[in-house]
């Protein structure tokens, strides 16, 4: 048997060593993290600078990104316990925006967020819960821009030209949820592009104008390239916006969704 001052010993490391582990999981680490919030339609992303100076972006997706918002905090906004952060922004004089952030117990660099609005009298309005995932490289977002930022407005389209066009929206999959776009034609050849957070890999795939079958109102598209071959299953909810899922057999066992807004031309609030 241990002896009780030995006992005490142990007893002392262990919580030195847990306590240790916690603090450790709850310092807010400096870097970019990144997430889709499919409840907002927005993309957020939380910067951590090693100054001070912080920065939470909402990009929202159904503009392709012309619309977005920038919060900015320091470290006074910043309270921690062994469990979780808090990070206090100030969005108005009417009300607060407050970002509950704890690391996901399974998976290295990814955080749980819950972000909550609330008035100034304290009053609850409304909650969004999310995961960001650690961005070493350029942000999904930034990726699109990349690509898109010199022939956008070349690419808007309206009701009259069909599905035709360009297409971002949400991949959700129960492993995770991804930023897609897609260029779609009845002419010439497109492409449907997946965007993940964790590494600067881009999954692009090939739309050809012979894959594109209409059975009734519900489009089936067979696309080439990568691990394919994969299947988008899709149809119109709306004019401008396009529900389905993706057919693959890496995926056969993995129900998926995918919800997608056609980009076109828009000002202010109506480009949401």
């Amino acid at each position: 048997m241990l002896g009780i001052n030995t006992t005490i010993k142990v007893i002392a490391f262990i919580l030195f060593i847990s306590s240790t582990v916690i603090n450790a999981t709850t310092k807010l680490t400096s870097g970019l993290w990144g997430g889709v919030d499919e409840l907002s339609q927005n993309y957020n992303l939380l910067e951590i600078d090693e100054d001070g100076e912080h920065f939470f972006y909402k990009l929202n997706i159904s503009s392709a990104f012309r619309l977005s918002k920038r919060y900015e905090f320091s470290n006074n906004d910043i309270s921690c316990t062994n469990l979780e952060c808090t990070i206090k922004i100030i969005k108005s004089d009417k009300e607060n925006k407050f970002l509950k952030v704890s690391p996901h117990l399974n998976r290295m660099k990814v955080l749980n967020v819950l972000e909550t609005v609330t008035t100034i009298e304290k009053k609850y309005n409304k909650s969004y819960i999310y995961k960001l995932l650690s961005i070493d490289e350029k942000s999904p977002v930034r990726r699109f821009i990349d690509k898109y930022k010199r022939n956008i407005k070349n690419l808007y389209t309206d009701t009259s030209h069909g599905i035709n066009g360009l297409w971002v929206g949400v991949l959700h999959t129960d492993r995770s949820k991804s930023l897609v776009s897609m260029e779609i034609y009845e002419e010439k050849t497109g492409n449907f592009e997946q965007y993940i957070e964790a590494i600067s890999v881009k999954n692009q795939l090939t739309i050809k104008p012979e894959n594109i079958h209409l059975h009734g109102d519900e489009y089936e598209i067979s696309l080439d390239g990568g691990l394919g071959p994969y299947t988008l299953i899709l149809k119109l909810s709306t004019n401008d916006e396009m529900i389905g899922y993706i057919q693959h057999d890496l995926l056969r066992n993995t129900p998926s969704s995918l919800r997608l807004k056609r980009v076109k031309e828009c000002y202010g609030a109506n480009c949401e």
